[in-house]
């Protein structure tokens, strides 16, 4: 099991972020994610050990979803197309943000064999079609880096809420797959709960929210020493595939 630092596990919701929910999610009914069970569950091609379970927020901690040879192949097709990551800025736009320092890429869906078979890896986890997903996407931190405090879901209150959920949808979910173990530093922290999670290679950290939920509000702390690499895949509420598959 990763270590991990539980300070508490109290949130409030406001009744802002309640209304948020209301609006955020649209009426068509979502793709039934099943959240991992411990002890253990079948992934495909693989058995992933569920090492924690929160229920509010929803959150699970898996181990072995990636084998080492996997996060190291998936780390060597990333190196050559790294990019200055963006953010997705409310008019709907992508930008650099100081509040996120590091590299990216992000591969299109089945691009290789390698991303195919995670890719059906992960929708056999969640029982979600692969189209659900928004395209993986392979992150780089150097030491100093970091990725601060923020929601995945889409707030509708933006100006480009519509242009960012034209295509899927609201975001309900993200599946963080930690590819290398850092040196010192680059947990994956919610400072909301007062969890943070450490990085293990192989390892992946999965949690589950509504639009507005505060629970949810995380950050990837600094990395202190060496580097940290990360695949992350969002789940939408509906086909990211233009024929809706």
């Amino acid at each position: 099991m990763q270590n991990k630092e539980v300070i508490s596990l109290s949130a409030d919701v406001s009744d802002h972020s309640k209304r948020i929910h209301n609006k955020g999610m649209r009426r068509e009914a979502l793709p039934r994610i099943r959240h991992p069970e411990p002890p253990r569950v079948l992934a495909g091609d693989c058995a992933v050990n569920v090492s924690l379970r929160l229920a509010s927020p929803v959150i699970r901690l898996l181990d072995g979803l990636l084998s080492a040879q996997e996060c190291d192949d998936l780390i060597a097709q990333a190196v050559p197309r790294l990019q200055r990551s963006v953010v997705i800025a409310n008019s709907g736009r992508t930008q650099v943000d100081r509040g996120r320092t590091s590299e990216s890429v992000c591969f299109e869906t089945g691009e290789t064999a390698l991303i195919q078979r995670l890719e059906e890896r992960i929708a056999a986890l969640l029982r979600v079609p692969v189209h659900h997903g928004e395209p993986l996407q392979v992150t780089r931190y150097l030491a100093g880096q970091q990725y601060q405090a923020h929601y995945d879901w889409f707030d509708p209150d933006n100006a480009g809420y519509e242009a960012m959920t034209m295509r899927g949808g609201q975001r309900v979910a993200s599946l963080v797959m930690y590819l290398n173990t850092p040196e010192m530093g680059g947990g994956t922290n919610f400072p909301n709960i007062g969890l943070t999670f450490t990085p293990i290679r192989g390892s992946a950290l999965y949690f589950a929210y509504k639009a507005g939920e505060q629970a949810s509000w995380h950050a990837g702390m600094p990395v202190l020493k060496g580097e940290k690499w990360i695949a992350t895949k969002w789940l939408r509420e509906r086909s990211l595939d233009a024929s809706g598959n």
